[in-house]
């Protein structure tokens, strides 16, 4: 981060740092963190642990989820945590009209008017518009994080009813750690004695501000930080030959080829095709990203339950895609390819043209910043966190976004109308019509999903315990952090 002094609170649009705010609000559940047969770790949305949360009871046809408040939580301020601090952060994040409000009531089908209640003093029922089988995974955010509203209302004001200036400012929540410092530079948190779970057993966490990545590098080099997060391929195999450090790699997020769909030649299916079977998926992932990612072989990520994608419909065929090619009437083009400057896309970059080229279409590289106000032919989306591992939330995020979404460059597909009657259907039709969407979206060639990602995190002299479950801010980067944001801190 360039800056430390960021807003302590989650809900507010584009303000915290989940990784940040998870210190001081602590999640009403979270997913097991497990490893693969490989050594990599990964979040196992099939069994949600309970935190704040003792335990989710859905009805029969999961259009309700009674959720179970462990009691005697106290916040900063000292307050019990109620079904009433639940109704009211949850109340906030709709009123907001943010990213929060799209996750619980777009996505997850809770409806913004009477679709949380409270049941009694510790327990809360969430009303699905349909089924949502799945609806614990949507506890996990770092939005829609629950404040002591107690607490908070006492610093809401006629023009700032939800206590946005107080919450961005001071801890107000359940978490386990307490501010101790913070301004431009630093961000210090200390154990908070009341914590539910018992104090963490360790000094404090220290952010520390740089201008650059390259600080930070350097900061962690010098002993002065022991813990780098969302590191770059290239910048994991130099911190690896330091002495003392262990990369922690977990199985998260993708990156994904979006096509310009409104000009020739990818507004024919033709053309798209010929790219899905012409992309040298496994020097991508070998020589692009130097072995930190995988194959993606559908619309769902590696990590999403269920293995929904099914077999890859498209095998390399080089004659067969020059033919395709040609009928698209695009032999000989030039096709201009986006990506961000970094050099993991450069070479993913190269690989690409070089392919392409041989089945009759040049690649332009130029990066996403020198485009202005044109769009390219191809955009490589290098990095999308999708914050949880749920199909529901794969199609939402990448063909659903909300429509101010960052970061996005063209637009695939919209699959809002498809999202919905998949929410409407019967719990068990649901996998089957995932697996429908996912054969239809592929045989349109609607987009490239080029490989999941692998995330790195680099430490060294590093307290066990900050690698353990209970350490909820490093836990949630294995599930909702994008790469590359790097904040060395201790």
């Amino acid at each position: 981060m360039r800056s430390t002094r960021v807003s302590l609170e989650s809900d507010r649009p584009m303000t915290g740092v989940y990784h940040v705010t998870h210190h001081l609000y602590d999640a009403l559940a979270a997913p097991e963190i497990r490893r693969l047969p490989d050594g990599r770790f990964f979040a196992d949305f099939d069994r949600i642990a309970g935190r704040l949360a003792e335990r989710f009871e859905p009805n029969d046809d999961f259009s309700r989820w009674r959720v179970v408040l462990r009691r005697g939580v106290r916040s900063h301020a000292g307050n019990e945590l109620t079904s009433d601090d639940v109704l009211w952060s949850y109340a906030r994040a709709f009123a907001f009209r943010a990213i929060g409000r799209w996750r619980i009531a777009t996505i997850a089908g809770v409806p913004p008017v009477d679709g949380v209640r409270a049941l009694d003093r510790y327990t809360v029922e969430f009303r699905i518009e349909g089924a949502n089988p799945s609806f614990p995974r949507y506890l996990c955010f770092g939005t829609c994080a629950i404040v002591d509203s107690t607490e908070a209302l006492r610093h809401a004001t006629a023009d700032d009813p939800w206590a946005s200036a107080y919450l961005a400012a001071v801890p107000c929540g359940f978490g386990a750690f307490d501010l101790a410092a913070h301004d431009e530079e630093r961000l210090r948190l200390v154990p908070r004695r009341a914590f539910w779970a018992g104090p963490p057993p360790i000094e404090a966490v220290e952010y520390r501000a740089v201008p650059e990545r390259q600080v930070g590098l350097e900061l962690f080099a010098r002993g002065e930080a022991n813990c780098l997060v969302g590191l770059t391929p290239d910048e994991a195999v130099a911190v690896a030959a330091l002495p003392g450090v262990t990369l922690r790699l977990a199985r998260t997020n993708h990156a994904a080829i979006e096509f310009n769909r409104e000009r020739p030649p990818f507004d024919r299916r033709a053309a798209r095709e010929a790219v899905l079977r012409t992309i040298p998926y496994e020097r991508c992932l070998a020589e692009g990203s130097l072995g930190f990612a995988e194959r993606q072989l559908g619309l769902y990520l590696p990590n999403t339950p269920g293995q929904l994608n099914g077999a890859w419909p498209y095998p390399p065929d080089r004659d067969l895609s020059r033919r395709l090619v040609r009928e698209a009437g695009a032999s000989g083009a030039t096709v201009t390819l986006a990506t961000v400057r970094s050099p993991e896309a450069a070479r993913i970059a190269a690989l690409i043209g070089e392919a392409l080229a041989a089945i009759g279409l040049e690649v332009e590289h130029r990066a996403v910043d020198e485009f202005g106000d044109e769009l390219p032919d191809l955009f490589l989306r290098d990095d999308c966190s999708h914050g949880i591992a749920d199909p529901h939330y794969d199609l939402a995020l990448d063909f659903a976004p909300p429509r101010d979404m960052p970061f996005r460059l063209l637009h695939g597909p919209r699959l809002s109308a498809e999202l919905r009657e998949i929410r409407r259907a019967p719990a068990r039709e649901q996998p089957g019509r995932y697996r429908a969407l996912n054969r239809q979206m592929l045989a349109e060639a609607a987009w490239v999903p080029l490989s999941g990602h692998t995330y790195i995190i680099a430490h060294r002299e590093l307290d066990p315990w900050f690698l353990g479950p209970a350490y909820l801010p490093l836990a949630s980067l294995h599930w909702n952090a994008a790469r590359y944001v790097l904040p060395p801190y201790r």
